[in-house]
């Protein structure tokens, strides 16, 4: 993501050169900016940072999609798609409070109660999710029911949370 933002800037400063007659022409270096997604990762609102030690695709949506069969075999919390996942049968999460896990960038949006305030990048004890998680938020701790999270789940959400939050849109 950085070679694309390289060329970015690069792209900019050519321009700009091109309407002052007292700057002559850069050359820029071609810069290889990788795949077709990297760029359209970039309009999803990704940050061009590089990620951090936990990845919402392969740390925190395993748990988020994890069913209430599949938590009951690990001796587990259950995920939040069983009841906030657009199309499932009993998605009646979604249906009540407009919360939708069904890609990162749905998520974000929060539902009814929360809005954006879902996820605070940066802030994982201002993020609702984080609240709701703990039982800190409206009368329902979440997930409804038990058992909720262990322990090294609610750290994996809140450093990813405190380490801003990144991932694409589409995940």
């Amino acid at each position: 993501m950085k070679s694309s933002r390289i060329a970015v800037i690069a792209i900019v400063m050519v321009g700009c050169s091109e309407l002052d007659p007292n700057v002559g022409r850069l050359y820029v270096e071609p810069v290889d900016v990788g795949d077709a997604g990297a760029a359209e990762d970039a309009v999803d609102g990704d940050d061009d940072e590089p990620p951090g030690t936990v990845s919402f695709a392969l740390d925190i949506r395993p748990i988020i999609m994890r069913t209430k069969d599949q938590a009951t075999a690990m001796g587990v919390g259950r995920g939040c798609a069983p009841c906030h996942l657009r199309g499932v049968t009993n998605s009646t999460g979604t249906a009540l409070s407009g919360f939708d896990v069904t890609t990162l960038g749905e998520l974000r949006q929060g539902g009814g109660s929360t809005g954006t305030r879902i996820i605070v990048p940066g802030k994982p004890d201002e993020s609702a999710i984080v609240q709701a998680l703990r039982g800190q938020f409206g009368s329902n701790r979440m997930p409804k029911g038990s058992p909720y999270w262990q322990e090294e789940e609610m750290r994996l959400i809140t450093t990813w949370i405190a380490e801003g939050a990144k991932g694409s849109a589409s995940e």
